[in-house]
């Protein structure tokens, strides 16, 4: 990672220097990505076949294919030889743009999911790359003990009790405490992919699986679908490029999506809480101290700050709006746009 990218000397916000600085901190060797054919196989055991894709091959063509016939074997090279070479396949360039209802039967525009459809090749590759990115970071540490977002043998119900428990001492020692609730808006959508890709660098993935990750979606060309059918006009691809424009976002539906935002997010969790900021508490017993930025399931964050022993309300309020004005620049770094709930 050092030196891959270099930062100008001035002009450089704080929040991008913080989390720079934080993702070069260590160099760890990258994954070698192989994987035979009855490996490759065994992941599309685990997908649906209903599974949306855009126009080609679907998820239900995979399933049904021997994974011990000729046919596996050239399938499963042709699928491995982008992630060995950057190269991304013209079928993969292409996505769909679909609305889906978050809530049953409400069609307002606002309360509607965008889904990207990609081909499901391309999505698969992708779904890999996510998973090994997760091992990675569990076995080096990686990942932020606040975020229990896309992580095994951790749930949502767990932190919630974590988080309740956190109140409730406070309240008991009426420590003094500020409280916000926030949830990232359109999270996927917005990851920036030059920090997509330093990220899946950082979590060990290869350059070139990694380069075809992030090249795949600034190639693409977008098109709209209705109920009167897909556009035949696009945007990105190589009308934006020719342009100099460049579109973001991961896409909502992208096999390496809940991975990618758990290793994104680690970061601004981590240097929030080297900083100081959020709950610390001493145990009764071991007198170990407890620290905690926050409290994150993907991109629901919920932060807590408390007051340290010499501390009053008034400087509980200004710690918590600078970590808040921290937060919201790093976050804006990633592409990330944060509303409070």
């Amino acid at each position: 990672m050092r030196g891959e990218i270099q930062l100008p000397l001035d002009e450089v916000e704080e929040g991008t220097r913080l989390w720079y600085e934080y993702i070069q901190k260590e160099h760890i060797e990258e994954m070698e990505i192989d994987w035979t054919q009855q490996e490759y196989f065994e992941g599309w055991k685990l997908m649906k076949e209903d599974t949306g894709s855009a126009p080609g091959w679907h998820f239900g063509h995979m399933k049904c294919i021997d994974p011990e016939s000729d046919a596996a074997e050239v399938l499963s090279l042709l699928a491995l030889l982008p992630l060995k070479t950057g190269y991304v396949p013209r079928e993969w360039q292409k996505g769909i743009n679909s609305m889906i209802p978050k809530k049953m039967h409400n069609l307002r525009p606002e309360k509607l999911r965008l889904i990207l459809l990609m081909d499901s090749r391309f999505n698969h590759n992708n779904k890999i790359i996510g998973k090994q990115m997760m091992e990675f970071g569990e076995k080096h540490n990686l990942l932020a003990e606040e975020q229990y977002g896309s992580r095994k043998s951790k749930s949502a119900i767990d932190h919630a009790l974590n988080k309740r428990l956190v109140l409730d001492i406070i309240r008991q020692t009426k420590t003094p405490a500020i409280y916000c609730a926030n949830d990232a808006k359109s999270c996927y959508d917005r990851i920036l992919l030059m920090v997509a890709y330093l990220t899946m660098r950082k979590f060990g993935s290869a350059e070139m699986a990694a380069k075809c990750a992030v090249s795949g979606l600034i190639q693409m060309e977008h098109r709209v679908r209705t109920v009167y059918g897909d556009s035949e006009s696009y945007y990105g691809g190589h009308k934006w490029h020719d342009e100099g424009k460049f579109p973001h976002g991961n896409g909502q539906g992208n096999g390496d999506g809940p991975s990618l935002w758990a290793a994104i997010s680690s970061p601004l969790l981590q240097i929030l809480r080297e900083m100081g900021y959020g709950v610390e508490f001493d145990s009764p017993i071991t007198r170990k101290k407890m620290k905690l930025s926050a409290f994150g399931f993907v991109d629901d964050m919920d932060f807590v700050q408390t007051a340290r022993a010499d501390e009053d309300e008034e400087q509980v309020w200004e710690k918590s709006t600078t970590r808040h004005d921290i937060m919201g620049i790093t976050s804006a770094n990633y592409g990330w746009c944060v509303r409070a709930i």
